[in-house]
């Protein structure tokens, strides 16, 4: 099949529109003009046939007047006797009006009909007796009685004529005829009709009920009551309806029509005005062939502009399509000359664009490729394509991974070199072993994909060494197990603290106030020392009872704010003892709850008691206060000092301290040397304290 080019397809198109466009232009004219070409010719038509009727009507009104003046100057002459001037009047209308071709008087009786008078060709009215019965019987229906009635056209003798009728008042058997001939009516039908806009082909006729043609015809010779006229507007005009119409008349011959209907004093005729098709249609022939040669000229200048136009655009693009197809090939050095500031002139300059970052890019994929190459082999991740459980290709990472070599590697599959998988969390990873070389095991996470090259879907595995990962899972693990065998340490600890303290304290100062009862006598003299001796001991248990008590849970949390718990917390480390202790706490957040209040206050008592029972202190600092939305703890001791690594190995008081500032999501530092003392730092986020809150 044959493809058009773009200059082809451009002209085409071009052409197309601009034929289009003509024939539309052409189109709307030819038919604009047509239409109002039509219009006018029927206007003039109706224009034509009313005139026309209104001179018939003019005509028959007249003709009765003078047939009324000739009925009423006979009743008078007949009564005086003056025939002869009745005969003069009777002269004078002949005279002007030739188509008067008789006039008549006769009486009807049952049996015969009696000439009383007549004049002209009135001999042609009766040639016998039995013809007048029988006429007058034939025209008595159609005659009235109160006025005067023109009877279509009758066979008198040898001719065919209008018959002007009336019955004479006074008297009801006397009748009066006036015979009209056609001549007349002919005259005023054909009439001027060229200059009247009928041209050569145009004429004006009369039909009758009949459809018999009751006017000649410019084209029929005697078609005088001979031609039948059986045309859609002759029909629609007898029954009384006016209008246009373009049809076929009685020649069948294409005729614009006007057509209406003639109604007087009896007579019921149709009167049409019609003009040949083609001669009112010539202008518009005319025009139409002016608007054929008009518009081929205009094809044939556009489709020259065209032409050359669509040779200047595409020959650039020619180039283009050419420096596309090297480009193609490989060649993106090009470098097209710009001949225009047009939309080509823009298009060669793109194009001169685009080669040129092609290039760029090239150059950009070659050193892309390179270093796509140089990170496939440097990834610490090991590699492997494969294709159908076969291996295609391995990275260098990989090779390092499992010791082999590429020639090695290639005869294995890769349920040679993973197994033992296990599905983990992590995003879709599996954990597997992977076997080594030397027939070693190394733990590693895989993950699996495949990638498209050359329309074939290519296996991807990724191997990640996690050996490392898992022996810092088991050391997480082994610390975890270890932080919760401190707290089951310290908790028996503490059970075993609270039990010395209960059996040596409270239970020694019971057995003693057991026994001081036991030995106490009402009749002593000394019961007094013993009741106060007994007394005492009391008091001592009860104050025993509230320090273990306080020290499980110090009611002052529950009842006061923090600061004032840590205020309390210092004078009590300080009574009885030889330690100096410096409290200075400002601004401390008094809405906390009792777990974080228990838990900063344990991490300051834990701390007083290191400095205090381990460290030798004789002076310790506590300052507490708010800044930078922290809550700031600072504990500093001119103790012995220690080794930190070496302490939180051998106990868990500090694991303790540092758990307890997590678990508020605070920081806890530790910063101390032998013979240096020790300064502790705990830092707490207010943020923290209020989301806990809410």
């Amino acid at each position: 099949m044959r493809t058009f080019t773009l200059s082809e397809k451009l002209s085409l198109n071009v052409i197309s529109i601009c034929l289009i466009s003509v024939a539309a232009v052409g189109v709307y004219s030819y038919y604009s003009a047509k239409s109002a070409l039509m219009s006018r010719t029927f206007q003039q038509l109706t224009s034509v046939r009313i005139e026309k009727q209104t001179q018939l009507e003019q005509y028959f009104h007249e003709r009765i007047a003078d047939f009324n003046l000739a009925c009423q100057v006979y009743t008078q002459t007949n009564e005086a006797k003056e025939f002869l001037l009745f005969d003069d009047i009777l002269q004078s209308i002949s005279k002007k009006e030739k188509s008067v071709k008789a006039f008549g008087v006769y009486n009807l009786t049952s049996n015969e009909v009696k000439v009383l008078f007549k004049t002209g060709y009135s001999k042609v009215l009766f040639n016998t007796d039995e013809s007048k019965t029988h006429r007058f019987k034939k025209l008595l229906p159609k005659i009235s009685k109160d006025s005067a009635t023109i009877l279509d056209y009758q066979y008198f003798g040898d001719s065919s004529y209008l018959a002007v009728v009336r019955q004479l008042p006074g008297d009801f058997n006397k009748y009066a005829i006036m015979l009209l001939s056609a001549e007349r009516i002919n005259r005023i039908m054909l009439e001027d009709n060229f200059n009247r806009g009928l041209g050569s082909t145009g004429e004006a006729y009369l039909v009758g009920t009949d459809s018999l043609m009751r006017s000649d015809s410019r084209f029929i010779h005697n078609s005088f009551l001979s031609t039948k006229v059986i045309t859609r507007p002759a029909i629609l005009a007898l029954q009384g309806k006016t209008g246009t119409a373009t049809t076929p008349d009685y020649r069948n011959t294409p005729v614009m029509s006007s057509y209406g209907q003639v109604t007087t004093s009896g007579l019921q005729w149709a009167i049409l005005a019609e003009i040949d098709q083609d001669e009112a249609m010539k202008q518009i022939v005319s025009l139409r062939n002016d608007i054929l040669l008009m518009s081929l000229s205009i094809s044939m200048l556009i489709l020259a502009v065209v032409l050359a136009m669509a040779h200047r655009i595409t020959t650039p693009l020619a180039h283009l399509k050419n420096a596309i197809g090297k480009v193609g090939e490989g060649d993106l050095s090009l470098n097209l000359p710009i001949e225009s500031n047009d939309e080509i002139g823009q298009l060669t300059q793109s194009f001169n664009v685009m080669a040129k970052k092609l290039a760029e890019q090239q150059a950009n994929l070659i050193e892309h490729e390179a270093r796509l190459k140089h990170f496939y082999d440097a990834t610490k991740e090991g590699i492997i394509l494969h294709n159908k459980n076969t291996v295609l290709e391995v990275n260098r990472a990989f090779k390092n991974l499992s010791g082999y070599r590429s020639a090695d590697i290639m005869h294995l599959a890769i349920t040679d070199l993973i197994s033992d998988k296990s599905e983990n969390s992590n995003l879709g990873a599996i954990e597997a072993l992977m076997k080594k070389k030397d027939g070693s095991q190394l733990a590693v996470e895989i993950q699996t994909g495949t990638i498209r090259i050359l329309e074939q879907t290519i296996g991807v595995t990724v191997i990640r060494d996690i050996s490392e990962r898992k022996r810092s899972e088991k050391l997480i693990k082994e610390e975890r197990q270890r932080q919760l065998q401190y707290v089951i340490d310290g908790q028996e600890k503490e059970r075993q603290r609270l039990s010395r303290e209960l059996h040596d304290g409270i239970g020694q100062q019971l057995i003693a106030t057991k026994l001081r009862l036991e030995l106490f006598d009402a009749n002593d003299k000394e019961r007094e020392t013993i009741i106060n001796g007994v007394k005492e001991e009391i008091n001592r248990l009860i104050d025993d009872v509230r320090r273990i008590s306080n020290n499980l849970t110090p009611s002052v949390l529950i009842e006061l704010d923090l600061a004032t718990a840590l205020k309390n917390l210092c004078k009590g480390f300080c009574q009885g003892k030889g330690e100096s202790i410096t409290c200075s706490i400002s601004d401390l957040p008094e809405k906390m709850d009792i777990r974080q209040k228990n838990y900063i206050f344990r991490i300051v008592q834990e701390a007083l008691t290191n400095a205090v029972k381990h460290a030798g202190a004789s002076e310790i600092n506590l300052s507490a206060s708010v800044e930078d939305e922290t809550i700031s703890i600072h504990i500093r001791d001119n103790g012995k000092g220690f080794e930190p690594t070496k302490i939180i190995s051998q106990g868990n008081g500090l694991i303790n301290m540092r758990e307890r500032a997590n678990l508020l999501g605070g920081q806890f530092n530790l910063h101390s040397s032998p013979g240096m003392g020790s300064d502790i730092y705990v830092n707490i986020p207010l943020q923290n304290i209020n989301d806990n809150l809410s």
